[in-house]
């Protein structure tokens, strides 16, 4: 036998507690985005803030008012405060387990409990039979004079597969159930075709390296990958894919017939190798000829310049003339 429900707090606060009002056991569970994206986000953290926007609200089953009231808005309060008020240490470890004694043995030996708590329960296979409801299961909950009512049961849960609807009237089974995950390796290096069938889901990763895969639907939107922010995000038809990305394939289940996906690979490497040309310089050819070039006009010039020293040294035959006057010896 067990005692479940929210609410049962064992722990510290900061103040010593005046009473339970004081306190409330929710937390905010609503999915929010930062949209870190936007141009406004972005000002803003420049400012130094950071935008926190809501996306959606969680809603108590139990609320049965109209509209419903978000859960990050209702206030639980709590069945029990433990009079320990300092953070965890080692050194108080016995504190914390005479605290959690103290409470099992006043809710699970004593058989007291929170009337104020209406989802409270103590449960016990005793139930089954008053709950009266296919795969249901629950306990006792707490009477108002603060004990245990052992003829008045509430249903808490249903088997696995199954869900309790919001009146706790009926085990209904569970849709998920059914849903079928398929974690799918691509290697091939030719296009491939798959037959995309109802609650099915698929996981395509891709595993080999040097190739692009695009990935084309019959529907759209129906491709979707996991953003930087861990969001799925749907993707266009061709998108291409490399070694080490995930592709989701029907994640929402929303198709009641069978669907196609194809999909196109190419090699990356005639890519890579451009790249690398590029980065290198110009193509070899390029080079051997310029060399060529450069060296037939290095060729060209030095015969010039042999030229025009050639011809700077020829001397006129009236100049060795005068020379050869200038070497004969003077006549007296």
């Amino acid at each position: 036998m067990q005692v479940h429900g929210h609410g049962i707090i064992v722990g510290y606060n900061a103040r010593p507690a005046l009473n339970k009002s004081d306190f409330d056991a929710s937390q905010s569970n609503s999915p929010v985005e930062t949209f870190q994206t936007s141009e406004n986000a972005k000002n803003l953290k420049e400012l130094g803030f950071n935008s926190y926007i809501t996306l959606g609200e969680d809603f108590d089953p139990n609320d049965k008012e109209i509209p419903k009231t978000p859960m990050e808005f209702l206030v639980y309060p709590v069945d029990e405060i433990s009079t320990i008020y300092q953070e965890y240490d080692d050194r108080i470890y016995n504190r914390f387990i005479k605290e959690a004694k103290r409470i099992f043995e006043k809710y699970n030996d004593n058989g007291e409990c929170n009337p104020d708590n209406k989802y409270l329960y103590f449960e016990t296979s005793d139930c089954d039979s008053k709950i009266n409801i296919s795969r249901a299961h629950g306990g006792y909950i707490c009477g108002a004079e603060g004990k245990w009512d052992k003829n008045n049961c509430i249903t808490a849960y249903c088997d696995d597969g199954y869900y309790l609807n919001d009146n706790r009237t009926e085990c209904i089974k569970d849709p998920c159930d059914n849903i079928k995950l398929n974690e799918i390796a691509i290697n091939e290096e030719k296009e491939t075709e798959y037959i995309i069938e109802p609650n099915n889901t698929y996981i395509f990763t891709i595993e080999k390296e040097n190739y692009l895969y695009s990935f084309y639907s019959e529907l759209e939107p129906f491709i979707y990958v996991m953003n930087n922010d861990h969001i799925l995000e749907a993707a266009k038809n061709g998108t291409k894919f490399k070694k080490g990305e995930k592709i989701y394939i029907n994640y929402y289940v929303n198709i009641s017939e069978n669907s196609h996906i194809s999909i196109k690979t190419e090699s990356d490497e005639p890519k890579n190798k451009e790249d690398n040309d590029e980065g290198k310089g110009l193509p070899t050819s390029i080079i051997i000829l310029i060399i060529i070039g450069s060296i037939i006009l290095l060729i060209i010039i030095i015969m010039i310049i042999i030229c025009v020293i050639s011809k700077k040294k020829k001397v006129s035959n009236n100049a060795i003339e005068e020379k050869a006057q200038q070497l004969n010896p003077i006549s007296e």
